[in-house]
């Protein structure tokens, strides 16, 4: 293809169109990534936000199980978190990051995670 192919077709059009669409593309790509994280910090931040998430459901989904085992095979919710250790269901009560607390009511067998 000759160069005065390209300005008889319109081809000339076409390329710039397409090298246009790419450079805006990948500027906005990079003011997403600018925005969302304050460089190292707000990467390092958002890792152990995630990590810390991720632990306190992993605990509180042990806590749950065990309590729904212990009130199907005793009739009734535990009085406290420490009778399912007693009772086998747990090794220990889970430990929870970050000043995490378990918030239980034996009265209906709620338990929820207070966060500091």
């Amino acid at each position: 293809m000759c160069p005065k192919h390209i300005f008889r077709s319109g081809g000339l059009l076409l390329w710039l169109s397409v090298l246009a669409f790419f450079l805006t593309s990948c500027a906005g790509e990079q003011e997403k990534e600018s925005s969302n994280s304050s460089g190292p910090e707000g990467y390092i931040r958002g890792t152990l936000d995630k990590g810390v998430e991720a632990r306190v459901t992993t605990a509180l989904i042990q806590v749950r199980q065990a309590i729904d085992h212990y009130e199907i095979h005793e009739g009734s919710f535990p009085e406290s978190l420490t009778s399912l250790v007693e009772a086998g269901l747990l090794t220990a009560i889970p430990a929870l990051p970050h000043s995490h607390e378990f918030e239980y009511d034996s009265s209906t067998g709620r338990v929820e995670v207070k966060t500091p």
